[in-house]
């Protein structure tokens, strides 16, 4: 009676579940500006890989982009982005595998001039005829103009004919 006997020890490891805990957000950039894509997950051992893909209906394809084995991936925004998906693929060290959300990259395209003014030469007393081209929504334009190459930029008074269009003359 009374005798007590004890077992060896034995260690319990517990490990968190694999599981995406925040899932990537959908981001407008503007053109030329950086989007980022940021991935939370929970569990032991984590590896990261970006994917991305075209539209809903393309294929997903492995990214190349800053930090795509990473929880934070950065994509320039380019025209050619935009409407692109981005997901990531979690690993944990066991070789389980789960996959985030698609979020999509909008990029809004800003004015984009297409035709430079050339330089032109006239006579004096004949009027000059400055052309620019742009592309864009709701574009408005004014002119500008310097006295010397290192002088101080002007806005162009409300005189000279086609001051706030694209065609000036001077």
């Amino acid at each position: 009676k009374g005798n007590v006997l004890y077992s060896n020890a034995a260690t319990l490891t517990v490990k968190s579940i694999l599981a995406i805990t925040t899932q990537p957000k959908d981001v407008t950039a503007n053109i030329g500006a950086t989007a980022k894509f940021t991935v939370a997950a929970s569990g032991t051992g984590l590896t990261y890989q970006w994917q991305w893909r075209a539209n809903a209906s393309s294929t997903w394809a492995t990214t190349t982009v800053s930090g795509n084995k990473t929880a934070t991936i950065s994509v320039p925004a380019t025209a050619a982005r935009n409407g692109y998906q981005y997901r990531c693929v979690v690993t944990d060290g066991n070789g389980n595998k789960v996959y985030s959300n698609a979020a999509t990259l909008t990029v809004k395209s800003g004015p984009s001039i297409t035709t430079q003014p050339k330089d032109t030469y006239v006579k004096t007393g004949v009027n000059a005829k400055l052309t620019v081209a742009a592309t864009g929504t709701g574009l408005t334009y004014q002119w500008q103009y310097r006295t010397s190459s290192t002088g101080n930029w002007l806005t162009c008074p409300d005189s000279m004919t086609g001051y706030n269009t694209s065609k000036l003359t001077v």
